[in-house]
């Protein structure tokens, strides 16, 4: 067993309440729209948002439908920079995908939180407070097996065998111990370039906290979980039925909109076998879902491929919870059965974003959990007024730093 240290996240249901009044300062007070420039000295990574479309509102079309980016204890934090830290900077819009979003954010930020780049207030009773959206703290250090109930055994076991290559290592126990002790000492090992690309550097040999094979979220997206039955409510201590805060969680991009589990779009459709027929409609097999969004899942719940465009972005209804019945969505995915031959069930490719399978038309059916990793579940919000901010973060304050112990290795 060896230790992960969350920088200043709180793991479980542990929490720090942080109430700051904010002091108007003319050098620090924060404009309309604040991008983000590192100081010198300030390494970073990019990060994307795919912005869904139930974000935007009136409220979002008069503040230019921005997004926004929020951190704290690393480099630059917004609220040493802005007389009122929250909702953070405000993103760069990319040209390719009208609702797609990047910053450049400090690689020591352990956590960032993605928003519509509104600041709601404390009145649950003003349109402004509900129209002011946001996710959870989404985990900014790294993932190792198990950090993520998106990414399967299958995944990481692919990886921890490609290291093994890597590593010129013949044969290996099934916990990769062989492989874990030689990518530890000579971490240059793990190059996954060649197979995979630009999105191949996200993987490496974490050595500092001996955490083994990991990977980082350098140019990946952060999708929003639409789903109403994984959004979670907190600051109900603070606001009569609470601030509804999204899931999501990181995941590669393939270009035109399309995402997944897999670095490459390629080894999403070999390993998960779905093909792309003649008129460039999907192919999968008949135990495999389609959600609303077009997102297909395999027979675990596990997102094969997904689209940030189409419903997800054209859909303008925000989804909406009965804070009475909310609590955080830890679904257990399905174990791993002998395998059937199934039918094949054909859809629409990326040419047709819209498309529905009469298979699933809802995210209900998935088997998968939506809650990502870093066992930062409890979500994080600031929604104070200019002159007062309140904040519930998974954060601890000063010296407090939390830590917890698992196993880096696969088992």
């Amino acid at each position: 067993m060896k230790k992960k240290v969350l920088g200043a996240i709180f793991a479980g249901a542990m929490a720090a309440t942080i109430a700051a009044t904010s002091i108007a300062s003319v050098a620090a007070l924060k404009t309309d729209h604040s991008k983000y420039t590192p100081s010198a000295g300030v390494d970073t990574y990019k990060y994307y948002l795919a912005m869904p479309g139930c974000w935007i509102n009136d409220s979002t079309h008069d503040n230019n439908d921005a997004a926004g980016c929020y951190w704290w204890d690393a480099a630059d934090n917004p609220g040493d920079r802005f007389s009122n830290g929250w909702p953070g900077y405000e993103m760069d819009k990319e040209a390719s995908d009208k609702n797609l979003y990047s910053i450049q954010a400090p690689q020591v930020a352990a956590a960032v939180v993605f928003s519509n780049y509104l600041d709601g207030g404390m009145d649950s009773t003003k349109p402004e407070f509900s129209q002011a959206l946001q996710c959870k703290n989404s985990p900014a250090e790294f993932y190792v097996e198990g950090d993520s109930d998106n990414y399967s055994s299958k995944f990481w076991k692919y990886m921890w065998t490609l290291a093994q290559k890597k590593a010129g290592i013949e044969s290996d126990n099934e916990s990769f111990d062989k492989t874990y002790d030689a990518i530890m000492d000579n971490p240059d090992v793990i190059d996954f370039t060649p197979e995979f690309g630009e999105n191949g550097k996200v993987f490496f040999s974490e050595t500092e906290l001996q955490s083994g094979l990991a990977m980082r979220f350098d140019n990946m997206v952060w999708i929003v979980d639409l789903n109403p039955d994984h959004m979670t409510v907190v600051n109900e201590d603070l606001i009569p039925g609470g601030k509804p805060v999204f899931d999501g969680d990181w995941y590669f991009m393939y270009g035109n909109g399309e995402y997944g589990m897999w670095p490459t779009k390629e080894l999403a459709l070999e390993q998960e076998g779905v093909t792309i027929d003649e008129e460039g409609n999907y192919v999968y097999p008949d135990n495999y879902t389609v959600d609303e969004y077009g997102t297909i899942r395999n027979d675990e719940g596990y997102i094969v491929i997904g689209n940030y465009t189409g419903k997800y972005y054209e859909d303008a209804v925000a989804p909406t919870i009965d804070p009475d019945k909310v609590k955080p969505v830890a679904t257990t995915v399905a174990p791993a059965t002998e395998a059937t031959t199934v039918e094949t069930t054909t859809i629409p490719g990326p040419d047709n974003k819209n498309a529905k399978s009469s298979t699933s038309d809802s995210t209900n059916d998935s088997a998968s959990s939506s809650t990502s990793g870093s066992d930062s579940s409890n979500a994080a919000i600031q929604t104070g007024a200019s002159s007062f901010a309140v904040i519930i973060l998974l954060a601890a304050v000063g010296a407090v730093v939390l830590t917890y112990f698992k196993r880096r290795k696969t088992n």
